[in-house]
């Protein structure tokens, strides 16, 4: 957050007539080590060209996959009722764990181009960060039905009110479970160094909210399956020091 600061100190000087080369120059400098750096995601994607992709376009994109997949286990399943429960990994944290793995691991590119290789690696993180599980159990479950007579028809009391009787119907019930990783478990699973967790904190300190809302404008809010409010959870105590097996996202190695 101190660069992006520094790089908006830096263009208000630009306003003045005579510049030092000098400083046009460290300007330079400090834009390019921003787009080659982790924070380059604030700067995703390509609106040139023919064939235009913007972050927001792709995070669209891997949402709608998401949701297919929950309407076709519900289309696949037959079910009487569902209960849905858990909600997905906030996009925020998911984009700042590809950020700083791609910008970082063994075969390291940038990410301001969504080329397919980095796209293919965004959606690996994401579905590593979030699981689908389902299941369907069978219930009985009594519930008041009509009280016919002969002739089909509803029986009334001596008052005139309908009637119903108690019936034991069998039901069967689906469950869709939705689970997620924090980007703080996501790190730990993908070993990330200390250079890494500090680049991950920054990347989600709340002084970058607007940027976030900037660059994904509302993509995040699309999914009928995300958490409300701010989902940015806390890293575990010792986080940094855990060690389990390295993952390595699908995609990452195929750069340049």
């Amino acid at each position: 957050k101190g660069i992006i600061e520094d790089i908006k100190k830096m263009a208000s000087a630009l306003g003045a007539l005579f510049v030092p080369v000098l400083l046009i120059l460290v300007l330079a400098g400090l834009i390019a080590g921003i787009v080659s750096s982790a924070f380059g995601i604030f700067f995703a994607g390509d609106e040139s060209g023919e064939n235009p992709r913007i972050l927001r376009d792709v995070v669209l994109e891997i949402n709608q996959e998401y949701t297919d997949n929950i309407e076709d286990i519900k289309l696949c399943e037959p079910h009487d009722e569902l209960i849905v429960s858990g909600y997905q990994a906030s996009w925020p944290e998911v984009l700042s764990i590809y950020a700083v793995y791609v910008t970082t691991a063994e075969g390291a590119t940038d990410v301001v181009h969504l080329t397919d290789d980095n796209v293919e690696t965004l959606r690996s993180i994401f579905w590593y960060m979030n699981s689908i599980s389902y299941g369907t159990e069978e219930v009985e479950e009594t519930e008041l039905v009509p009280d016919l007579d002969d002739d089909g028809n509803q029986k009334n009391d001596a008052n005139g009110n309908l009637m119903y009787i108690e019936q034991t119907v069998d039901k069967t019930v689906l469950e869709i479970t939705i689970e997620h990783l924090s980007a703080y478990d996501a790190a730990i699973n993908y070993c990330f160094t200390d250079e890494q967790w500090a680049e991950l904190d920054e990347l989600l300190d709340v002084s970058n909210a607007s940027l976030w809302s900037e660059v994904l404008r509302g993509a995040d809010e699309d999914s009928d399956y995300r958490r409300e409010g701010d989902a940015r959870t806390n890293p575990p105590e010792g986080a940094r020091r855990a060690r389990v097996d390295c993952r390595r996202p699908a995609g990452l190695g195929h750069h340049g």
